[in-house]
Parts: C-alpha cells; sequence; structure tokens
C-alpha cells in the first residue's frame, strides 16, 4: 500500500503542476470534465494527503486507488509523461480496469506502452517483451491474454529498450537466452547487466562462471561476482543464493584458501535472508 500511495503522491504532484499550465488555454474544470475527475476525486487525493500527513492510514481500497490513479495518470500521459503513460498500460495488464477482458487489458496495454515508448520511456518496450516472454511485469502482474511465448519476439523487444537505456532490460534479455538454452548470450547479457550495477545479475553471472555454463570454469570471476551480489544488504533475489554458493566456495576451497569460519559467515548471512540450503550447511557444520 505505501507503494501505491507513493505511486499516487507522484502522479498528483505531477498533474497538479500539469493544470497550472493548461489552464492557460483553458478552462480548469473543462480539463478535469475531459479526463472524469470530479470535485470529489480532488477532494478525496486531499484527504489523502491530509492522513498521510497526520500519520494515518487513509483506508485506501484497491478500487478507490486504481480508480484515481488511472484519472490522473491519463491525465498525464496524454501531456507527455512517458511514466505516467506506462503505468496506465500497468493498470490494465494487471487486471485493475472493471468490465475489461484480459485480452483487452493486454491490447490497451501495448497501446500505452508503446506510447510510453514515443514519450522516451524504453520500460514501454522491455514490459512487451516480458508478455512475450511470458514473466510477470512489475507494477503489472501475469496477464498475458492471448499473447503466445515468443522468445525471438521478446528478445526483440528487450534489445530495443536495452539500446534507449532500460538498464533492466539486460537482465530480462539474459533471462530469456537462458530459457532457451542459449548460454554463451546469456552470460553476455548478464555480464552486462552487473556492470550496470544490477544485484540479480552479479549472481547469475558468477554462478555460471562456477558451474562453467556459456564459459569456462572461472572461480575467481565468480568469486568476485558472487562477492558482489552477496554483499547487498538488501534481500534481492539472488542475493542469499549468492551468499549459500559463497558459503560453498570457502568451505570447498573453490579459486580461493578453504576457510570453515568464512564458510560460516556467509552460510549464516544466506541463512538470515532465507535460505534452507544454508541453513542446513550451518546444521552439518556444526556437528
Amino acid at each position: 500500500m505505501k507503494k501505491k500511495l507513493m505511486a499516487l503522491t507522484m502522479a498528483v504532484a505531477m498533474s497538479v503542476s500539469c493544470f497550472s499550465s493548461v489552464a492557460l488555454a483553458s478552462d480548469v474544470e473543462d480539463v478535469m470534465a475531459e479526463y472524469g475527475i470530479t470535485s470529489e476525486d480532488i477532494q478525496f487525493i486531499a484527504n489523502i494527503f491530509k492522513q498521510i500527513n497526520e500519520g494515518n492510514d487513509p483506508g485506501l481500497t484497491e478500487t478507490d486507488y486504481y480508480d484515481i490513479e488511472m484519472k490522473l495518470a491519463q491525465l498525464g500521459a496524454d501531456m507527455g509523461n512517458g511514466e505516467l503513460a506506462l503505468w496506465v498500460g500497468e493498470i490494465y495488464q494487471g487486471g485493475h480496469v472493471e468490465d475489461v477482458t484480459e485480452t483487452e487489458s493486454i491490447e490497451k496495454a501495448f497501446e500505452w506502452w508503446e506510447h510510453a515508448a514515443e514519450l522516451g520511456q524504453p520500460r514501454g518496450w522491455t514490459n512487451i517483451g516480458l508478455i512475450y516472454a511470458h514473466r510477470t511485469v512489475p507494477g503489472g502482474g501475469d496477464n498475458f491474454g492471448d499473447i503466445e511465448l515468443d522468445s525471438d519476439t521478446a528478445i526483440e523487444y528487450l534489445k530495443k529498450a536495452d539500446d534507449l537505456g532500460d538498464t533492466k532490460a539486460p537482465r530480462y534479455i539474459a533471462f530469456t537466452y537462458e530459457e532457451v538454452e542459449d548460454y554463451e548470450s546469456a552470460l553476455a547479457y548478464y555480464m552486462k547487466a552487473a556492470d550496470l550495477g544490477d544485484t540479480t545479475a552479479k549472481y547469475y553471472a558468477g554462478k555460471y562462471y562456477h558451474d562453467g555454463l556459456g564459459t569456462e570454469v572461472d572461480y575467481e570471476k565468480a568469486l568476485e561476482l558472487l562477492t558482489g551480489a552477496g554483499s547487498s544488504a538488501k534481500n534481492v533475489p539472488g542475493v542469499k543464493d549468492a551468499q549459500y554458493l559463497l558459503g560453498v566456495m570457502y568451505e570447498n576451497g573453490e579459486g580461493v584458501e578453504a576457510n570453515l569460519d568464512t564458510a560460516k559467515e556467509w552460510y549464516q548471512a544466506a541463512s538470515d535472508f532465507g535460505s534452507e540450503d544454508a541453513a542446513a550447511a550451518l546444521e552439518r557444520l556444526a556437528k
């Protein structure tokens, strides 16, 4: 809910700032009518801010939230904001618009994501690629409508996003290459994502070097990448797996001098993040 309220806050701030410029050319009431924004909506939004500022829970339901966000996001998108165009597509794809079928939701999402890309938001192409790859769309969901799994088309869209600077695209490209067992290409894009600071990609690239997948085994390179991922303070995908694998490497002396104390430290870190394998390793070493 906090994430949604933050998104709503951004949308409101953007729209309010836009209202003043639009009012120069037309009456604010006409703009509100065009986008279906009522005075009750404005009061509702104001009350949200009031409740948040007073430290209270505004009690928003998902229906309330998405209805308001949709109105404001469409307004901002039509004024040239690519981020808000992206949101509109995610609302459709996530199934948050009433009386719209799953297929229609995807069609509308594609329209808005294409519009987002045209407005300079490459994540629009990324989201379309994720639909063809049948992967979850962040901010949206797992609705793929009638779109069949098509890795080639997925990679085509994801590479368009990558070319335009979406830092998340390289990791998704790597995932898609991995699913079709093109491990060499997958590793190249995991490394590209890792170089951009993607923690999850660092884990996957490190595991590839550790296992000799798409490359020769290189424990030194694996240790470097896995340490980068395992040192993250955030429990994002790949962190606990990197920590566990580092424990294995230090326990077995893979590319580094064997050190049970260091191995236990990595196992403990992974266990703290919920790794059952790491917890079992600690129990084993305690005997």
